[in-house]
């Protein structure tokens, strides 16, 4: 390594904007003539996407347990969002457990457990029922 040929490591989580940093970085190295080692790579992952969206899903869930006493969740997989207003709120069902069979524990004062999608990528639906897309 030296003045005319530095060496830079840019690092992050996919996502963050590596990349970008990394071609503005070596234009501005090309006009200054300066030839660096580039080093590209995703960093260290612990976990995928998925495992990183259910990381950060617990922990907030878990912050607003600790704040909200009566505090429940039902998380389905899929790209659908405020689903209560469309046909598919009557076949969702993540483990089993339909979506609307337990918004209606929850009205009627019934106890609930949390439900949480185990492949969040993909909607679970009840079989014959409304397409989710």
């Amino acid at each position: 390594m030296s003045r005319k040929h530095p060496v830079v490591v840019i690092t992050g989580s996919s996502g963050a904007g590596t990349t970008t940093v990394k071609k503005a970085l070596e234009a501005i190295f090309y006009r200054q003539k300066i030839n660096p080692v580039v080093i590209e790579g995703d960093s260290f992952h612990r976990y995928d996407r998925e495992g990183m969206q259910r990381k950060v899903i617990e922990a907030n869930q878990a912050d607003i347990k600790n704040e909200v006493g009566n505090f429940h969740s039902y998380i389905a997989g899929g790209d659908l969002h405020t689903i209560l207003g469309r046909p598919e709120f009557y076949s969702y069902q993540v483990n089993g457990t339909s979506l609307r069979d337990w918004v209606a524990k929850l009205v009627n004062g019934e106890a609930i457990s949390d439900v949480h999608c185990s492949d969040c990528s993909q909607p679970e639906l009840i079989a014959g029922s409304i397409s989710a897309h």
